[in-house]
């Protein structure tokens, strides 16, 4: 017994979880096509609290592209039920796009609706927007998404 016990430990402080590189999550976050957010990928992941104690998983899916799975126990009328939110995030020049969502019913079911879900952290708490945004006259979700009619 204390040879697997011995074991395991050796294997946790040897294994590291995958996750992207700072220089990934560092890059302002963005909608394929569209101007950045303001908001770097990883302030708007702290801003939400992902790195709390919810389960998550990174997985690489491709060269500069990864998903983050964030899950939660939900207590409902009929008991615990899993909730989840995966984003797929992909880098494209200065900036990393949420490509793709895949979620559990109640949450933002697609890139957009996601983003301005994930983005509402970072604009209520005032975090630091990316350098770009520091200029006069700069643009983006930082500054409220305009809709149709004003």
């Amino acid at each position: 017994m204390l040879t697997i016990a011995d074991g395991f430990l050796v294997h946790h402080a040897f294994s590291k979880e995958d996750t992207p590189s700072r220089e990934f999550t560092d890059l302002e976050l963005s909608l394929p096509g569209e101007e950045g957010s303001c908001y770097s990928l990883s302030t708007t992941l702290v801003a939400n609290g992902v790195f709390g104690k919810n389960p998550r998983t990174w997985k690489s899916t491709g060269e500069n592209a990864w998903q983050l799975t964030v899950e939660r126990v939900v207590q409902a009328y009929n008991g615990p039920t899993r909730d989840f939110s995966t984003w797929t995030f992909e880098k494209h020049g200065k900036a990393v796009e949420l490509v793709q969502v895949e979620a559990s019913p109640g949450n933002p079911q697609d890139p957009t609706s996601s983003l301005d879900d994930l983005l509402n952290a970072p604009n209520s708490i005032h975090s630091t927007p990316v350098d770009r945004c520091l200029e006069p006259r700069a643009t983006g979700y930082h500054f409220k998404r305009k809709t149709g009619a004003s």
